[in-house]
């Protein structure tokens, strides 16, 4: 095999998993909470964007990049690092969508016009996402009021909420899962 067939397969794998899959619009099967989740999962993006992209200017010179345990800033650094925060915040949100994405399609579960993957499902990816979009939304701001003084660091409620805010779409994935069962 040469390396335009091994390319043009993850081409086509890419073209017809993914882009051709990707649920652009919802549609009237999909249930009033799956809507809602959508347009709040999408808007909690814009927000993330725009608050990256507005707070970017509005930083000093040196900014906190690095947080200990106790939300005490252990790492200064110029500002032009401050887009890695948004970036891995970018990065985390697109794979945990094109995990949904890969799961669905090894279980031949067809994501399109007609049928979303199973609701237990789209609700853990979902959430998750959320989580993550929340979690990065607090870090830029908490960063730019910290290096504005106006905080003088994240607290000891942050760890603590980001674990529980990422484990809760867990927790919920399995109630359900649960009570399917019985």
């Amino acid at each position: 095999m040469n390396f335009p067939s091994i390319y043009g397969k993850i081409q086509n794998f890419l073209f017809i998993s993914v882009f051709n899959n990707l649920p652009l619009k919802m549609t009237q099967n999909s249930s009033n909470l799956e809507s809602f989740i959508q347009v709040f999962k999408r808007f909690l993006f814009i927000v993330f964007l725009a608050f990256s992209f507005t707070i970017s200017f509005l930083l000093p010179e040196n900014i906190p990049i690095h947080f200990n345990a106790n939300g005490d800033v252990d790492r200064i650094a110029n500002k032009s690092y401050f887009i890695v925060l948004p970036l891995i915040g970018i990065v985390i949100y697109f794979l945990i969508y094109f995990i949904r994405i890969y799961l669905t399609s090894i279980h031949k579960v067809k994501i399109d016009s007609n049928v979303m993957d199973s609701k237990s499902n789209f609700l853990f990816f979902s959430l998750l996402q959320i989580s993550v979009l929340l979690v990065f939304n607090i870090l830029i701001v908490s960063t730019y009021l910290i290096s504005k003084n106006t905080m003088h660091n994240l607290g000891n409620w942050f760890l603590p909420f980001t674990i529980t805010l990422l484990c809760l779409p867990t927790f919920f994935y399995f109630i359900d899962n649960y009570l399917d069962r019985s």
